[in-house]
């Protein structure tokens, strides 16, 4: 009889900080969100938390690391038991909290737009002798979902060329301060056909033989509508699945990718031959 109840205790105290778990919900549970949009860093326990948390339990979450921020514009999956083991020494809090078996992840950031990309633009070409800005007629192609991690980004041109491929302009832009946004790349369409590799005027400033000597253009390595590999991983998982792209893209370029199993959308940097990467 002895022997059986210290049994039953220790399965008492063994499940006790798993309450999430168990069928039987506590009373007054919070339910934590499946779906949350940061626009920090690091991801706490907070960010998780409907608007009518208790605020006890609110403030306690504010102190609590569950990961860090996946890249601007795009997702990262936290599971039940990654997100148990960051809080499981609050035992008290645990047993007032409902953990979905996943909770998706994504980072807004501060969204870089065409607007921002132009005036970037225009203001390289000021500063290496252009007589104007871009051109209005001209379009720019944007990679979607385009983000920095700070408010205050400020963004640079370094490099232009001549697009045989996509007969425009490819410009390479960055974040003054590289901890806000890596390089991506604009392509800029004009309305006519050029008669020439450069448009008139629009390239001064750039080595001098750019307009009689334009470099081979950047090789797209993934396709529309075509198939591909993407690894997911953070810091301790690794994951390969095949998706279908839903953008071309070249080296270093983020592009949206298609996973038909869960039937999600993520935003994956292209790092060779028919292969992303994304952070989970």
């Amino acid at each position: 009889m002895k022997s059986f109840l210290i049994k039953v205790c220790l399965t008492v105290v063994i499940l006790t900080p798993f309450g999430w778990c168990l069928d039987k919900e506590p009373g007054n549970a919070v339910h934590l969100r499946e779906m949350v949009e940061v626009n920090h860093e690091t991801v706490v326990l907070s960010d998780l938390l409907p608007t009518d948390a208790p605020r006890p339990i609110r403030k306690a979450g504010t102190t609590l690391e569950l990961c860090r921020a996946p890249q601007p514009g795009s997702l990262r999956i936290l599971r039940a038991e990654q997100i148990l083991a960051s809080i499981t020494s609050h035992a008290d809090l645990v047993q007032q909290l409902v953990i979905p078996s996943r909770v998706t992840i994504r980072y807004s950031g501060w969204p870089i737009n065409e607007a921002g990309v132009r005036g970037a633009i225009s203001e390289f070409l000021r500063n290496h002798g252009s007589d104007g800005s871009l051109p209005d007629a001209a379009r720019l192609d944007l990679p979607e979902s385009l983000a920095a991690t700070g408010r205050d980004f400020q963004l640079q041109v370094t490099h232009m060329q001549w697009d045989v491929q996509q007969q425009a302009v490819a410009i390479r832009l960055r974040c003054s301060n590289r901890r806000f946004c890596g390089s991506f790349l604009v392509h800029v369409v004009f309305p006519e056909p050029l008669a020439e590799p450069w448009p008139s005027g629009l390239l001064r400033g750039v080595s001098p033989d750019a307009t009689s000597h334009p470099k081979p253009a950047y090789p797209s390595l993934v396709a529309r509508g075509k198939p591909a590999t993407l690894i997911l991983e953070d810091a301790t998982t690794r994951i390969s699945m095949p998706v279908i792209c839903l953008e071309p893209g070249v080296l270093n370029q983020r592009i949206r990718v298609f996973d038909r199993s869960s039937r999600q959308v993520f935003l994956a940097e292209v790092v060779g031959d028919h292969l992303l990467h994304a952070s989970l």
